[in-house]
């Protein structure tokens, strides 16, 4: 198709080097991105279509190495937000836009390029300027509205670019690294509120550092920026599932001194009790498919489901580990990526307990001693399981991870019990891990909690309620831990 043929492989590459490339052969998008371009009298562009041979692995993955340095010293980036696809373009003209706070004032439009033409005609439209509007704390997904906002590849170019020049439905916006909020022409009031950038907590430019040290303030909002940058990318969109880690290795890459050393496939050491806690969403628990045999990522990372995901608690003061990540195993694709994708084989050693839960249609229950707990998926009881995998299971594992305690009057006291839901791993994953005692080893399948806090005494039964949950914490943290191997 043409939408293809733009593109520059091993076969065009020295006909483009030698000859050029004459423009009616490229596609509206780029067509416009380079009008632009030369109107703003730049010089220079770089297009991932022209400029990375598209099927050459090994240039791909040096030229996405460098991503993260191009988008932070590039003067502008260009966001076609309005284009679906490379052939659409982003130079139409925009609706009339009516607002109650906003002023017009009368602008003469310069000639724009269509069809490979230039309109020499004078037209007169109207500039809009309003103000926009603080974050109400609605977490408004109106970000998601345009296409850019839509596809995976585009969250790194919009967080690490200094700054960009967004194309919207209705409007024109500036966004500035520098800036607290995207100075906005028009509709787009709300853009900033995810895609502010990582000005506040990292500088992505300049020769200012930040001071994190593990367990420090900067260090946990930082902590928690990337998980919200993890979810947010997750309800995006790629072509090629292969791409999953590829595509936010930029982002890692900015983050990796603070967050790091080392970096475990969506995952970071320092913090990997606390990235465990994730689990699809969907706005209740439920059971949702992993697709077999998954290739691209461990089980016990975020990165092998194309689904949204979000985390059942963030890094903070409050939270305690009560396990031990004591070794971990990943093999890159390509050493020179060292936040790229992963080999087959990966896998995550913790020192943990380990409490067997029998599970019968949506109940799972624990015994220990004198004591009985039950689990359930119901978004009403107390203690929740989130299900990742589409297996028929009937024993399940639950690995305590973390406590949250009181910091208030009744500081020490446990408000809630967060871990993973592991089964026996499947053997086909054992051996490409290179694990030959296939019941020692296993697969994460799902996430659960339980939260003292989620209830508000009625009746008589509170106070057993509560003697319930001071059991379950205790033997959470009592009970003898051993070694888990997680694939």
């Amino acid at each position: 198709t043409r939408s293809q043929a733009h593109r520059t492989t091993t076969a065009n590459l020295s006909a483009r080097t030698g000859v050029g490339i004459a423009p009616e052969t490229l596609p509206q998008t780029i067509r416009d991105a380079i009008y632009v371009t030369r109107t703003l009298e730049f010089r220079f562009l770089w297009l991932d279509s022209l400029c990375i041979i598209q099927d050459s692995a090994e240039d791909k993955h040096r030229e996405v190495a460098s991503m993260a340095r191009v988008y932070r010293h590039a003067y502008l980036t260009i966001d076609a937000a309005t284009a679906a696809s490379v052939e659409e373009g982003f130079l139409q003209d925009r609706p009339p836009f009516h607002s109650r706070d906003a002023t017009f004032l009368p602008f003469i439009c310069p000639a724009s390029p269509r069809d490979g033409e230039v309109q020499s005609e004078v037209r007169v439209g109207n500039l809009c300027l309003d103000l926009p509007r603080p974050d109400d704390g609605s977490g408004s997904d109106e970000v998601f509205e345009n296409e850019t906002g839509r596809r995976g590849w585009c969250l790194q170019e919009r967080l690490l670019s200094t700054r960009s020049l967004i194309f919207g439905e209705s409007a024109l916006s500036v966004e500035c690294q520098a800036r607290p909020a995207a100075f906005c022409v028009g509709l787009d009031r709300n853009i900033y509120q995810v895609h502010a950038g990582l000005y506040d907590i990292v500088p992505v430019s300049g020769p200012a550092a930040v001071s994190a040290p593990p367990g420090s303030d900067n260090w946990m909002k930082i902590h928690r920026r990337w998980q919200e940058l993890v979810q947010d990318y997750s309800r995006r969109s790629l072509t090629y599932a292969s791409d999953k880690l590829l595509a936010c290795a930029a982002i890692a890459e900015v983050l990796a001194p603070y967050l790091g050393p080392n970096y475990l496939a969506g995952l970071w050491p320092n913090t990997v009790l606390f990235d465990l806690l994730w689990h699809i969403w969907d706005g209740s628990p439920g059971l949702r498919a992993r697709p077999r045999g998954y290739p691209y990522a461990p089980s016990w990372s975020w990165a092998s489901t194309h689904r949204r995901i979000t985390f059942l608690a963030s890094v903070h003061g409050a939270l305690q580990p009560i396990a031990e990540a004591v070794n971990h195993s990943i093999t890159l694709q390509d050493s020179n990526l060292q936040f790229g994708p992963v080999q087959p084989g990966g896998y995550l050693t913790l020192h943990a307990a380990f409490l067997l839960c029998k599970w019968c249609g949506n109940v799972g229950k624990i015994e220990h001693q004198q004591h009985a707990f039950e689990f359930s998926r119901s978004s009403y009881s107390p203690s929740i399981c989130y299900f990742d995998d589409d297996a028929d299971l009937q024993d399940v594992f639950l690995v305590p991870l973390v406590v949250e305690r009181e910091l208030g009057p009744e500081k020490g006291r446990c408000r809630a019990v967060y871990g993973m839901l592991v089964a026996q791993a499947e053997w086909s994953i054992c051996q490409s891990a290179r694990f030959h005692e296939h019941s020692q080893v296993y697969q994460r399948v799902g996430v659960w909690s339980y939260e003292w806090a989620l209830w508000v005494p009625r009746n008589e039964d509170a106070g057993e309620m509560s003697s319930d949950f001071e059991a379950f914490s205790r033997m959470c943290q009592d009970v003898p831990k051993g070694e888990i191997v997680l694939v």
